[in-house]
């Protein structure tokens, strides 16, 4: 199925399910919409999750935590780390609480994004929300630290 083009970064193929089960008169479910949207994340295709995230809105599938993460992610690898952010608040807007793999996700793009101060402010967020910060989300904000020549919030990040 979808999930299983994910896996194996067939982004094209699991678009090709999507639009068959649509042309087959079965709507697409959340889980549908957020596989492709994952898969789309590992493909690359930033646009192409957002866009599927868009449609998701448009149709009766209201979009999960699942689906805007995977959309994060996919602005993360697509170097896209202000419409990463913008979605973070669009999730928390539609009163999805996000994670840490959300956040993780959204720490990375502005680390890649050479955006310290904004990885160190999301992180700071996640830390009030008492989520279960990871080494992955640590490494993140200090690797943004790192790349906008801040060792000493690096430094202190080890503390």
């Amino acid at each position: 199925g979808i999930s299983a083009c994910s896996s194996a970064e067939r982004w094209e193929l699991s678009r090709q399910l999507l639009e068959q089960m649509q042309c087959d008169g079965v709507e697409p479910d959340v889980i549908a919409h957020s596989s492709f949207i994952g898969a789309c994340e590992k493909g690359q295709q930033w646009s192409s999750a957002l866009h599927q995230l868009g449609a998701m809105r448009l149709a009766r599938s209201s979009p999960d935590k699942v689906s805007f993460s995977a959309a994060i992610s996919a602005c993360e690898k697509g170097l896209q780390w202000e419409r990463a952010l913008q979605l973070l608040q669009d999730m928390e807007e539609e009163l999805l609480q996000p994670n840490v793999v959300t956040y993780g996700a959204a720490i990375s793009a502005c680390e890649k994004g050479y955006q310290w101060e904004a990885a160190l402010q999301l992180l700071d967020q996640a830390y009030l929300r008492k989520l279960a910060l990871n080494t992955i989300v640590y490494n993140a904000a200090i690797s943004a630290c790192q790349k906008g020549l801040q060792w000493e919030q690096a430094l202190a990040l080890l503390d």
